[in-house]
Formats: C-alpha cells, structure tokens, sequence
C-alpha cells in the first residue's frame, strides 16, 4: 500500500493546523475555567472588630491570645486570674464575686465570637448584600434584641414592628445605638463569614440592652442568616437559648 507523499507546503499547512487546533482547545480550556471559578466566587471573611474586649484575634490565625490575664474579684479577699478561653465557662464559677458577672459574661462572649469566627468559611454566596444598612437593620427579627424573656415578642415580627424608635445613631465603629422610650439598645455587627457551613455568607452579631428605668445590663450574641436575597433574615444560633429565660442581670 502506497502513502500519499506531502508536499513541504501541503506539511507546513497541516502544521499550522495541528497548531492553531491545539491553541484554540487551551484557550476554551483557559475560558471554562475562569467561568467556573467566577461562578464559585468566595466572599472572604470580613471582620469588623478585631480588638475584642481583653483579647486579640486576626481573621488571618485561629488564635485567642489574652493581651493580659483578666483578674476577677473574689469572695473573701481573693482574686480569680484567668488567661485563656478555655478557662471560661458559661456559668460563672461560685469563687467569683457576684458583682463581677458583667465583666465576666463579657468575657465568655468574646470567647465566642472567637470560636465563631475561627470555624467560619469563606462564603459562595452573599443574600445580605454588601451593605449593613437601616433597611437590613429593621429587616432583623424582634427576637435579635436580648431581652431576658421573649416570649412574649412574635416570631413574624421584625425590629421596626416590635420596636418605636426614639432615635438610630450610627458609630465609626459600625455600632447601631437604638434609644426608644424606655431602652437603650445596641447592635454591633462583628463579622461576616459562612458561619453556617451552607454556602451563604451570615453576620454574626452582638446585641446588648440596657433598660432606662432600671437596673440590669444584658448582651447576647447571634448569627443573622438568609437563605436568598429575598427571604427574611433569621436567627440560626444564639449564644443565650431562647429557653433560657432566666439570664442574671450584669
């Protein structure tokens, strides 16, 4: 059997062929695959407060490293040192002084928004939107706010139903300060992350309230979920359980 015999010209054409074919198949290749990394897009981690309150944290290490121990008063005389989270338990231990529950629960929220922030992931997408603004603020659900008891605020009803304000300030710090007539309350957004492990980014949130007309501090932390840009924001975990309604006043 004979072989057709190419001509150098008819070579130099099936050459340039094989080439052009070979460059045309790695830039598709090049193409699919920024298409199909811009479809998976993260959002990183986005930390609002680093210098949380006796402790540092960066959202480039897991590490809770205490800038110095915090010292508690205790009963008789005595002083309670305590230097890493792990110390920190969720009750405060009896050898406490009474008075030192603010400073301590304070203490054991910082630790948790820590943990939070140390297990979160990169988000795929983000159904908040990229603007913490009073549109998302009222869009909260009532129960954001640490009241010692909710039961008696309705799960459909978000902060701008539940709540008159007097007046909305707005920090540098991206701190809401929330005054209606008898309530001093602040929303502190701390972070934003995939803290749910579902793909969709979430706000984790501090909250703190104090009564005017009387005595009692309460602060709670949460992570604010959506499940799509046009859903309702929820609550999927909160460090002080909605059945926990007994929280001692700090």
């Amino acid at each position: 059997m004979k072989y057709p015999v190419l001509s150098q010209s008819h070579f130099r054409a099936l050459s340039l062929f094989h080439a052009v074919k070979s460059a045309w198949v790695y830039v598709c290749f090049i193409a699919l695959s920024v298409i199909s990394v811009s479809a998976h897009a993260l959002y990183p981690t986005v930390v609002y407060q680093e210098n949380f309150q006796g402790f540092t944290f960066s959202s480039s290490t897991t590490a809770n490293i205490s800038n110095e121990p915090l010292r508690f008063a205790g009963k008789g005389q005595t002083e309670v040192t305590i230097s890493t989270c792990q110390q920190l338990k969720p009750q405060m231990p009896s050898e406490i002084a009474d008075y030192e529950y603010s400073r301590y629960f304070r203490a054991v929220t910082t630790c948790a928004a820590i943990e939070k922030l140390a297990e979160a992931k990169p988000a795929v997408t983000r159904p908040m939107g990229q603007l913490l603004d009073m549109n998302w603020l009222e869009s909260l659900p009532a129960k954001a706010i640490p009241y010692p008891k909710t039961d008696h605020i309705n799960n459909a009803l978000t902060i701008a139903h539940q709540l008159k304000f007097k007046q909305v300030k707005l920090s540098a710090s991206n701190n809401y300060e929330l005054i209606t007539e008898h309530d001093r309350i602040y929303l502190t957004p701390l972070a934003r992350a995939d803290f749910t492990h579902d793909g969709n980014e979430d706000i984790l949130l501090q909250t703190e309230w104090y009564p005017q007309d009387a005595f009692g501090k309460y602060v709670d932390l949460l992570i604010i979920s959506k499940a799509h840009e046009k859903a309702m924001p929820v609550i999927t975990w909160r460090l002080v359980k909605p059945d926990l309604t007994k929280q001692e006043q700090i």
